[in-house]
């Protein structure tokens, strides 16, 4: 990555930028876009049962259409853990999950639990002989869900 005159980020040819001023490969953008996991729902973000200011229900939930933290950090995380098995990016994705409260239908979470469950996009390592016999939970994953 490179910064012109007006300090503007710019990738270099078939890169595109990610958020925190990072460049990740057009490709793995693309790849992203046709397994479903990107678009503007990756980055809205509801809160349920919202309150006011002097924490009296508002009656309604409230989505931010686009927020700037899963703007800067989801595409990042969710190529690198998805497509490059790093473990700081899974974290980080298992963390945007959290943030939407673990809810399954939002696509950081859907994404997580694809990569937690799929054995061949993670590591078939387990630590269930450890761990009580947990079973399914992959090596080096944060632990989101169990049942």
């Amino acid at each position: 990555m490179t910064v012109d005159v007006n300090n503007k980020c710019i990738c270099p040819p078939n890169f595109t930028q990610s958020g925190l001023g990072r460049c990740v490969a057009s490709a793995d953008v693309s790849s992203m876009q046709l397994s479903g996991y990107l678009g503007d729902v990756a980055y809205a973000v509801t809160y349920y049962s919202a309150q006011d200011a002097t924490g009296q229900p508002l009656g309604r939930n409230i989505t931010v259409a686009e927020s700037n933290l899963f703007k800067r950090f989801y595409l990042k995380s969710a190529i690198g853990c998805r497509m490059y098995q790093n473990l700081q990016d899974c974290q980080v994705l298992a963390n945007l999950c959290v943030m939407q409260l673990y809810d399954e239908q939002t696509i950081a979470c859907k994404l997580f639990q694809e990569l937690s469950m799929n054995a061949e996009l993670m590591s078939n390592q387990t630590l269930s002989s450890f761990y009580g016999n947990e079973m399914g939970w992959k090596e080096d994953m944060p632990w989101l869900y169990y049942s």
